[in-house]
């Protein structure tokens, strides 16, 4: 969403092996009472997702990170705001109690430059103070990344499917269960529910145990994809733990 950071995982980088995926989503809750509306807009985030992992080219470890956003995108006719800034935060540490509080933030920022349709619309992503790169979006998953001249940075965006999957049956099922049980609850001072509860985890398993059925099956996302040498976003590996969020944002006009 606009201007809203997600938190994600603190993933460790420094044996080098492959890490946990950490993912970040809320799909489709943009407010619709700002102006313009974020619901199903191209400046409202889907997910995001980071992992550590290898390049397939040259061995070499990266850091992988992918926003996706405009839940539900038409194939034909969705395209990323060219008046948007879609930036991916980082931040290194040497350990867990290391305080976040005025760390130096190594971001990837991209913008669009075109309203044209996914295919032609081109794209500009910088990273730190010395990466950059310049394409065309795609409509393959398989082509259209650019490397930038240094290898450290490499981008692609474009339309895919929805990597998400979400029972939201079986969601509906267990939250309705909730809800028809809080006013029965017994609470103490502090509010907390003691007694008189209208539902037990028996309950709640009946909900989730709901067959499964992906509510996003079939629908497309915008992405971008990103894959940055993981020992510029470490410092050269003395910092082996990142931080990863991201935003989206106004552009502000040249």
């Amino acid at each position: 969403m606009s201007a809203k950071t997600w938190a994600l995982a603190l993933a460790l980088a420094g044996s080098g092996a492959l890490t946990p995926m950490a993912q970040a989503s809320d799909h489709a809750d943009g407010s619709t009472t700002v102006m313009p509306p974020l619901n199903n807009t191209a400046r409202d985030i889907a997910d995001l997702y980071t992992w550590m992992g290898v390049d397939e080219v040259n061995n070499a470890p990266r850091v992988f990170m992918v926003m996706t956003v405009n839940p539900n995108a038409l194939k034909a006719s969705s395209v990323f705001d060219k008046d948007t800034l879609y930036t991916f935060h980082t931040i290194a540490k040497t350990s867990l109690s290391e305080k976040s509080d005025g760390l130096p933030e190594l971001s990837v920022v991209c913008a669009f430059n075109d309203a044209a349709p996914i295919g032609t619309q081109t794209f500009e992503c910088w990273g730190g103070d010395d990466e950059y790169v310049k394409g065309t979006t795609s409509t393959s998953t398989t082509k259209g990344s650019i490397l930038s001249r240094s290898g450290k940075l490499r981008v692609w965006t474009g339309i895919a499917n929805d990597p998400a999957f979400f029972n939201k049956t079986a969601f509906t099922t267990t939250v309705a269960a909730i809800k028809g049980g809080i006013n029965g609850w017994n609470r103490d001072v502090a509010q907390c529910a003691t007694t008189g509860v209208g539902f037990n985890a028996a309950t709640l398993r009946t909900g989730l145990s709901t067959p499964a059925a992906d509510a996003f099956a079939k629908q497309n996302v915008l992405a971008i994809v990103v894959s940055v040498d993981r020992a510029y976003v470490t410092a050269s590996f003395t910092k082996p733990l990142v931080g990863v969020w991201a935003s989206t944002k106004k552009r502000i006009p040249k």
